[in-house]
């Protein structure tokens, strides 16, 4: 491509010089830079959806594994409640700087050793 094609009214080769002289860089997300790439990641999702659909071992499968993270998530809630209501009664006694200074106190401990 010439010089003399830049000054002419011609939007093929415009777009032909935008598209190939510009290093593709990855500063940019995919999805800002180029808005396209969502309908690939959303046809991923739904073709997955559909094997999902289309198979009953599999979506027995998928249903179980949801019920046993949702189950292990509350007990895991019920029994960590005494410890973070007790972490919540210090802090509110206490404050920040009283966690921060226990924190440290701590790490010393662990780092130094304890000689009893």
């Amino acid at each position: 491509m010439g010089f003399e094609e830049l000054f002419e009214n011609n939007r093929k080769d415009f777009r032909n010089i935008k598209g190939t002289n510009y290093p593709d860089d990855n500063q940019y997300s995919s999805t800002s830079r180029y808005p396209y790439h969502e309908n690939e990641d959303n046809e991923k999702w739904q073709n997955i959806l559909e094997k999902i659909k289309g198979n009953k071992k599999v979506r027995v499968f998928v249903i179980w594994a949801a019920i046993l993270l949702l189950a292990i998530t509350i007990v895991l809630i019920i029994a960590l409640l005494p410890l973070i209501v007790k972490l919540f009664n210090f802090v509110t006694q206490n404050g920040v700087q009283g966690v921060i200074n226990e924190i440290t106190g701590f790490i010393d401990k662990i780092m130094n050793g304890t000689s009893n």
